[in-house]
């Protein structure tokens, strides 16, 4: 029984609520929503863009008679270009000045040649040590001294 009466409340609990939506909608029906916080945000970012392109635009045509001369970093890179064309300039005179020099011996090339000979030479003495190796006879060298 309980369980009917609880049944029956929630029922009329629901027509309730049914009806109040029924009601709320009727109501509503012929309002017309012209503005929303949402609305509101855009047309203020609107506003303030139209503004910014404005004040932009003024400056642009304000500014169409400056005739800027120099600036920091214009003198920079002036400064810089100039640099690089005088080092790419003191390596061209320096390659045609040096284009008829015929290196022939350096002190490089008389240490490299030493090490070279220095390695023959320590290879030749290992090949005769082989040599004298394979002729020795231990009996020989035991009985003779």
């Amino acid at each position: 029984m309980a369980e009917l009466m609880f049944g029956l409340g929630q029922t009329k609990k629901k027509k309730e609520s049914e009806a109040k939506v029924r009601t709320t909608k009727a109501n509503l029906k012929d309002v017309n929503i012209t503005e929303t916080i949402e609305s509101n945000v855009r047309g203020v970012q609107h506003n303030r863009e139209k503004s910014e392109k404005a004040t932009a635009r003024t400056t642009r045509t304000n500014l169409r008679d400056v005739n800027i001369t120099e600036t920091l970093e214009g003198s920079i890179r002036g400064s810089q270009h100039n640099r690089e064309k005088t080092e790419k300039a003191s390596i061209r005179t320096t390659k045609d000045n040096l284009k008829d020099v015929n290196i022939t011996d350096t002190i490089e090339s008389d240490v490299r040649k030493e090490h070279n000979t220095r390695e023959k030479d320590w290879k030749e003495t290992g090949k005769q040590q082989k040599k004298s190796n394979t002729n020795f006879d231990m009996a020989r060298a035991l009985f003779n001294n």
